[in-house]
């Protein structure tokens, strides 16, 4: 499952963005249980390429996982005057929502016609993503994240924490970024690990995996 990771594992932290408006709420079933919520524009952190930079006016989707299984991955399209417009997710848990930034900046235009969304490639999780809690106690700090080995016997294979930007009710961008402890932990072992892009107040972990 770590190919569900579209970042870099290093970068600037990033924060969690500023503004979304000019909102059309539209929803429109995009297959497999996502579902297209809303489209705008969006001015703050544009985290998708993990640049972090400050952007404005950027074409956004907002998408909702109403089906029975976590998505993996998708990718969405929609055809403009402009150019074809494309978003990519990943991680998206079952009932949740999820801010998509254009991958190439595209701005948003009220001339634009943005009624024909479509979506690719989308992949569901074969089983429930795990934070590894009888395994594991994990402690996120900003930029770093404290691991600790509770499962009573030497983890011998590297762990990875996946993790989103994330703010109240919504998870911000299709980027889900990752980070790597190698050689595993021994009993009651403690580690920590430098953790680019996370902050206490704006990201969350959505699963881990044990090799």
């Amino acid at each position: 499952m770590e190919n569900t990771s579209s970042s870099p594992e290093s970068s600037e932290q990033a924060s969690v963005p500023a503004q979304i408006d000019e909102v059309t709420q539209q929803e429109y079933a995009l297959g497999k249980g996502l579902t297209l919520v809303e489209i705008g524009k969006y001015t703050g952190v544009y985290m998708e390429d993990g640049t972090d930079e400050i952007v404005s006016n950027v074409l956004m989707l907002i998408v909702r996982n109403d089906g029975d299984q976590d998505i993996q991955y998708a990718e969405v399209t929609l055809p403009l005057s402009t150019g074809e417009a494309k978003f990519n997710l990943s991680t998206l848990p079952m009932g949740e929502s999820m801010v998509l930034l254009e991958q190439n900046r595209m701005e948003w235009s009220a001339d634009n016609d943005y009624s024909d969304v479509t979506a690719q490639n989308i992949a569901l999780f074969s089983e429930p993503m795990s934070l590894q809690e009888d395994n594991l106690t994990i402690q996120a700090l900003d930029g770093v994240i404290n691991i600790s080995n509770i499962s009573g016997a030497d983890i011998t294979g590297d762990i990875v924490i996946y993790y989103k930007n994330a703010s109240a009710d919504l998870l911000y961008g299709g980027i889900t970024y990752r980070v790597r402890l190698e050689g595993g932990l021994k009993t009651d072992e403690i580690r920590q690990i430098t953790a680019s892009h996370f902050s206490e107040n704006g990201s969350r972990i959505m699963f881990v995996t044990v090799d």
